[in-house]
């Protein structure tokens, strides 16, 4: 399914985070949304989810509950396991199911793990890997790969690539769209918002 977003205004008070904003974000492909600190990509996502108002212009409407979200803090449940966390959002995965992916994206320790024992780059790869492992026609992820170190990041672009069908990610690294246009080729596009 193709978002499309026609001549979208937001503002906040008398600031103009972005006026007469149009593209199209392609279902079935990664679509990279990059721009400096400040220029409205945050914004425009929580636009695209439904989470927050527009003053003018249009968003395809998506049903909130087909869409799977990274945002910028984790949001994980500090006191419960990595296992409890993920079957929050996939009560029907096996434990040993649970431990390949967790393989897959770098992750090797217990799954009974309690979150708040983990590092700020293990908790970001478990907030990755509970929302890849929920059914949703669309990933949404805002600055999914901050903390991590050049190998883990690697390691994740990876996993996002082999489990990702449709995607909006927002970066501010245009190192992080080359690899990705580098791997999927034509499946990827790039939009820059200033």
């Amino acid at each position: 399914m193709d978002i499309e977003v026609n001549n979208l205004c937001k503002r906040y008070k008398d600031y103009t985070v972005f006026d007469g904003f149009s593209h199209v974000f392609y279902g079935g492909k990664i679509n990279f949304l990059m721009g400096p600190s400040g220029c409205g990509k945050t914004s425009l996502i929580r636009i695209i989810m439904g989470l927050e108002g527009y003053e003018a212009g249009s968003v395809t409407p998506i049903s909130s509950s087909r869409v799977s979200y990274v945002g910028q803090a984790d949001s994980l449940l500090e006191n419960m396991s990595i296992y409890n966390n993920i079957k929050l959002v996939n009560d029907s995965i096996s434990e040993n199911d649970l431990k390949s992916e967790m393989q897959k994206i770098g992750l090797d320790m217990s799954i009974r793990k309690r979150v708040r024992d983990l590092s700020g780059g293990q908790k970001r790869r478990v907030a990755i890997l509970r929302a890849s492992l929920y059914e949703s026609d669309i990933f949404i992820m805002d600055e999914p790969f901050k903390g991590l170190d050049e190998n883990n990041k690697k390691i994740v672009m990876d996993y996002i690539i082999d489990k990702t069908k449709s995607a909006i990610i927002v970066s501010h690294d245009e190192s992080e769209y080359r690899y990705f246009r580098k791997k999927l080729k034509d499946n990827v596009f790039l939009k820059c918002m200033d």
